[in-house]
């Protein structure tokens, strides 16, 4: 069981280091201020299929994380992307294990939005939190 979910986890992290390193122009997706509040772009993945949210409060964000939480309790495995970007080998691996959905939760927010990409997997009640960070 630890064999497949660190393997699962690597095959996430490698397969968006591949998608990083295109040669195409993709511009920073950073937080900006509007008329309504904050505005994330939020770029993740449920079971490899690539989703994007657009939010315009801290509410919206913790509501998105939330759901999220709940899938990855329900099986599926959640990639979040951070709010850097990067295509060098990977430089910051830093994994969390809880059983706290709230913790997991805000583990993941936290370090999504200090640049790293996220993997959440959930198995038996425990939340693995993998965050990784590339070299600008």
């Amino acid at each position: 069981m630890r064999k497949h979910l660190v393997s699962v986890a690597l095959f996430a992290v490698m397969a968006t280091l591949t998608v990083g390193c295109q040669k195409e122009d993709f511009t920073e997706q950073n937080p900006a201020v509007s008329e309504k509040g904050v505005l994330y772009t939020v770029n993740y993945f449920v079971d490899g299929i690539a989703q994007q949210a657009v939010l315009y409060s801290d509410t919206e964000l913790v509501a998105l994380y939330e759901s999220l939480m709940t899938l990855a309790s329900q099986g599926h495995a959640i990639f979040i992307e951070g709010n850097g970007n990067g295509c060098m080998a990977t430089k910051d691996v830093q994994t969390y294990v809880t059983s706290d959905r709230r913790k997991a939760m805000q583990w993941a927010m936290d370090m999504s939005m200090l640049g790293y990409n996220v993997n959440v997997i959930c198995r038996d009640g425990t939340y693995t939190v993998i965050a990784s960070k590339t070299e600008e």
